[in-house]
């Protein structure tokens, strides 16, 4: 490796280094608010959306895989477009419900769509075999303006 090339990667560490201490730094932590601003794009995502639809598709989803329980990949075709459109980290499958999960590790958030004649459960029902579950998300988003109130860019 020539000498230009480590010098280069060393200015690219440094800099790198100089921007995670400028995030974590100052009044207040940067890295707090991206992570609430991209929750708060994802439960605008699910709520804004047609719920109707969105049931229709979990269960036709159900019936393309009748004996699959466990995860999908999510980007495997046979999801319905409006399901891949809410930007699933994850969606599995259970004997009578689809789970689709748009929120991160730490604060979980998203949909449970159930078979035809299975009422369901979770925090919120949208529609009759569609519910909602969250960790608080819901508690901050305004419906009124279709946007979450806390939606600030920092």
């Amino acid at each position: 490796m020539s000498i230009k090339t480590k010098h280069l990667i060393a200015w690219i560490a440094a800099l790198c280094g100089i921007m995670v201490v400028a995030a974590f730094i100052g009044e207040r932590c940067v890295l707090p608010h991206v992570i609430h601003w991209q929750e708060m794009r994802a439960v605008n995502r699910v709520m804004t959306a047609d719920h109707r639809a969105i049931r229709d598709a979990g269960r036709t989803l159900l019936a393309k895989h009748p004996n699959t329980t466990g995860p999908l990949n999510v980007k495997d075709e046979s999801i319905p477009k409006i399901i891949r459109n809410l930007e699933p980290r994850r969606v599995v499958l259970d004997k009578d419900s689809v789970l689709v999960d748009v929120g991160n590790v730490f604060n979980p958030f998203g949909i449970t769509v159930f078979a035809e004649g299975v009422d369901g459960h979770g925090a919120r029902k949208l529609l009759d075999g569609l519910w909602v579950f969250h960790d608080g998300q819901l508690d901050e988003w305004d419906a009124s303006q279709a946007t979450p109130r806390s939606v600030r860019y920092p």
